[in-house]
């Protein structure tokens, strides 16, 4: 199984994704109805979180992930749900969802942390191990 084949007629690829966002979803706090993921090419999450940008606090705070970049905070600017990008976790595409919690509570804090630019970490048409870094999450939805 490739995470970039289209389509995933087994399934695997969709219930791995869910189940890592599920994972992640209970690090943070929050439920998976919080947010949405697709297996798409680009594959992408996005999930809102109980916390504020702490140089904007009226502007809510959300994770959002892609297959190329891993994980990244980011703020609403807007009503039209618009996003600013404020760091980005970098190192892995998946990370174990302890280092996406620790990473959100930085942000949340202020603290320095992640960089500031896409990682650029993987190609949504590689074909390397993410699909065994995330079939590790298989029902854990």
């Amino acid at each position: 199984m490739k995470i970039n084949e289209r389509p995933d007629a087994d399934g695997v690829a969709q219930a791995s994704l869910e189940g890592y966002f599920a994972a992640v979803c209970a690090e943070v706090g929050i439920s998976p109805k919080s947010g949405w993921w697709e297996v798409e090419r680009p594959s992408n999450a996005y999930l809102a979180v109980d916390e504020h940008d702490p140089t904007h606090p009226d502007r809510d705070l959300a994770l959002v992930w892609d297959e190329e970049n891993g994980w990244a905070a980011v703020a609403e600017t807007n009503a039209a749900h618009d996003i600013q990008v404020l760091r980005y976790l970098g190192g892995q595409v998946v990370p174990d969802p302890r280092v996406v919690g620790a990473f959100l509570a930085d942000v949340a804090a202020g603290r320095q942390c992640g960089r500031p630019d896409p990682p650029r970490l993987r190609s949504c048409v590689a074909e390397d191990d993410l699909p065994s870094q995330l079939v590790r999450y298989l029902g854990r939805e």
